[in-house]
């Protein structure tokens, strides 16, 4: 941590949350559902398409696998290994998300402006 060196970005617009991968790979969330992925480092990305305008909140990586955002629509998206786009996971209605974790026991603990949900680790 001594010493850190820019990455290109992806874009010019807003980037809000990043998350690492068991495998290294990077996910980038950003403005209007905007997502990235590297697979080497950061020295390039791919864009992930979306079924989503909300912009992104926060990111984890997932123990035992997966990469996930939330957004301001009150979404949770998933990114399985191989695939570019993210997913849609099914939650309560809870928008917008602003936060997501993950519980001892696996499960994903997503939080927003109507409360607190518990999801089940797709």
């Amino acid at each position: 941590g001594a010493r850190f060196a820019a990455l290109p970005a992806p874009t010019a617009n807003s980037l809000f949350c990043a998350a690492i991968g068991a495998r290294g790979e990077l996910l980038l969330g950003g403005l209007r559902g905007a997502a990235y992925m590297s697979t080497n480092e950061g020295r390039s990305f791919d864009t992930l398409a979306t079924d989503s305008e909300g912009s992104c909140a926060a990111a984890i990586a997932a123990r035992g696998g997966g990469l996930f955002l939330v957004n301001q629509q009150g979404q949770l998206l998933r990114h399985a290994e191989g695939e570019r786009r993210l997913r849609t996971v099914p939650t309560p209605p809870m928008a917008p998300l602003s936060g997501v974790l993950q519980a001892s026991a696996g499960a994903l603990v997503v939080v927003g402006a109507r409360g607190v949900a518990r999801i089940a680790t797709p």
